[in-house]
């Protein structure tokens, strides 16, 4: 869940970063139609949005899986509580990501243009590292896995 975490925050911040850069501002409520006007921005966006809200195939989705199968174990169906919070960061990303991306588009008091390559290069990295560990998990959790056996083994707390 950390290393999704620093992943997609790290990605989102950089994201909040150049859209504050670039247009003066970050509130959703002046933003609208970003998509059109900024298509490589819209699409790091949406995929950060859909890893942190915990799209399948994405890491977020994984890390909040096995968080939950953890919590599970330990808690029985008094995981239905924290699975509000999912529901309701979903939303708020749908809401989010509608209002910024997808609505129509607001007069900004610069002319947006999108991500210059040395912002997409690093987002690239992110996005691609965050989808491979969505789909191959296992290249992540086998490691922590042998990695938290030995410490066990060695009667570590």
């Amino acid at each position: 869940m950390m290393f999704a975490h620093g992943l997609i925050s790290g990605a989102m911040f950089m994201l909040a970063g150049s859209v504050g850069h670039k247009l003066g501002h970050r509130l959703i409520s002046r933003l609208g139609g970003l998509a059109k006007r900024m298509p490589v921005l819209g699409a790091f966006m949406m995929a950060m949005f859909m890893a942190s809200l915990g799209l399948p195939g994405l890491a977020g989705f994984v890390a909040e899986f096995t968080v939950f199968l953890g919590t599970y174990e330990a808690f029985g169906w008094w995981i239905a509580l924290p699975m509000i919070s999912v529901v309701l960061t979903a939303a708020y990303y749908i809401y989010a990501m509608q209002r910024s991306l997808f609505g129509p588009y607001r007069e900004q008091e610069v002319e947006p243009h999108d991500l210059e390559p040395f912002e997409t290069a690093p987002l690239a990295v992110l996005t691609i590292l965050t989808a491979l560990l969505g789909i191959l998990p296992f290249l992540l959790l086998d490691a922590t896995y042998a990695w938290s056996s030995a410490l066990l083994g060695l009667g570590v707390p």
